[in-house]
């Protein structure tokens, strides 16, 4: 299946599926039914130990196995993936908060869930 919502002619390796991912953690409700911070959203899809950081893990194991290649490049490509989003939003309401998660995931001591 092709999702041609985002379509680009270029852009890099693993866009969507980042996308995919980053997109449901942020708009999940993590507070009894309402939406949170999307920095603490941001934590706990990727770097927390919740339910969701485990399934979001599994999946991007999954891809990588099906598709042949390393989870050490989803690590490479995820800040590149979190600045392109930050550049697109220039001037729009959500660019604070993807540079935000540019700048937490660029802090972090090691990769998010991808080994």
């Amino acid at each position: 299946m092709t999702d041609w919502e985002e379509f680009k002619t270029r852009s890099p390796p693993f866009s969507d599926l980042f996308l995919f991912a980053t997109s449901y953690g942020l708009s999940f409700p993590w507070k009894l039914g309402r939406w949170t911070e999307p920095a603490v959203a941001f934590r706990a899809t990727y770097f927390a130990v919740t339910w969701l950081a485990r399934l979001v893990r599994e999946f991007f194991l999954t891809y990588c196995q099906t598709m042949e290649t390393t989870p050490r490049l989803l690590g490479i490509f995820f800040p590149v993936f979190l600045a392109e989003q930050a550049l697109e939003q220039r001037g729009k309401s959500g660019a604070r908060a993807w540079r935000n998660l540019f700048h937490f995931y660029a802090q972090r001591e090691g990769p998010a869930c991808f080994d």
